[in-house]
């Protein structure tokens, strides 16, 4: 059987929904998302490689079958796993602004996903060293999503992929520049991906900024042992009736200029390092 061939691994809060939306109307593609993943953090809810591929079994006509999980980037041993896998598999990251990626990450883990329980960006920064500190002595005692600086740490997680799957196998994506002229990048992307380019899709956004209505409401359906959402998202359009009722969009608060330049300045030498890794420019996200 035909395994995977592509990974869209991250970045998380980065446009890789949409990406994934764009390219499954495209005839010659199918990319599976659900969850934790099967190469990411903790036990999967697929048992074993065979159950994995079975995910894929109906669209082996395809040219290209993958999976899009954005733990992958941040996980340590992803890249291993994928690479033992699938050894000639392409990947697919995309880059936000890191203060950006992490700012809505917080408002996501916080008034969505409900594992952050402070609910000011800055003081959750704060923080974070305890929380490290704490994960020494209980891997499990938080989300690995709410290491927000962690998560910042591009060039460690994309060396990885570079390291295991070779440059020429890794599609580096700006988000900033796939906001502002979508087609262009997607059809990079069909490029790096040996496509047809006929098929344009409609470049509608996924994954908008929500903030709960009431905020205990969601964290009752986000809770697993209820396995609540599970039950709702059998039903026709229940998603959706949700969200009008207790998930409306919503702008979210502009970061203090002040933090932000404090946060840039800290990571740029990440970025730095970046940018030599990729042979990329990223001085976009310097305003």
């Amino acid at each position: 059987m035909k395994k995977p061939n592509l990974f869209i691994v991250g970045q998380t809060r980065s446009g890789t929904t949409s990406l994934k939306e764009y390219l499954n109307g495209h005839p010659d593609v199918y990319i599976y998302h659900a969850g934790k993943g099967f190469f990411g953090y903790g036990k999967s809810e697929i048992k074993s490689e065979e159950e994995y591929c079975n995910l894929f079994k109906e669209f082996q006509n395809k040219k290209i079958i993958g999976e899009k999980c954005s733990d992958y980037l941040h996980c340590p041993i992803s890249a291993e796993k994928i690479k033992n896998f699938s050894p000639d598999a392409k990947i697919i990251i995309i880059l936000r602004n890191p203060v950006d990626m992490m700012y809505s990450l917080h408002n996501w883990q916080y008034n969505m996903e409900t594992v952050e329980t402070i609910a000011d960006f800055e003081e959750a920064l704060k923080i974070e060293e305890k929380r490290k500190h704490e994960r020494t002595q209980n891997p499990y005692a938080y989300h690995p999503h709410i290491f927000y600086q962690e998560l910042a740490d591009y060039y460690t997680q994309i060396k990885r992929y570079i390291d295991h799957f070779g440059r020429i196998n890794v599609k580096v994506i700006i988000l900033e520049e796939f906001v502002k002229n979508p087609e262009k990048t997607y059809l990079e992307v069909l490029e790096f991906l040996e496509l047809d380019s006929n098929y344009v899709p409609d470049f509608d956004q996924h994954n908008a900024n929500r903030i709960p209505r009431n905020r205990n409401l969601q964290k009752f359906v986000k809770n697993d042992s209820f396995s609540l959402l599970k039950f709702l998202k059998k039903i026709p359009g229940t998603g959706k009736l949700y969200e009008s009722i207790n998930l409306p969009e919503h702008e979210r608060i502009i970061l203090d200029s002040s933090l932000r330049k404090k946060l840039l300045e800290k990571l740029s030498p990440n970025i730095v390092k970046l940018s030599k890794l990729l042979e990329m420019d990223f001085s976009l996200w310097e305003n």
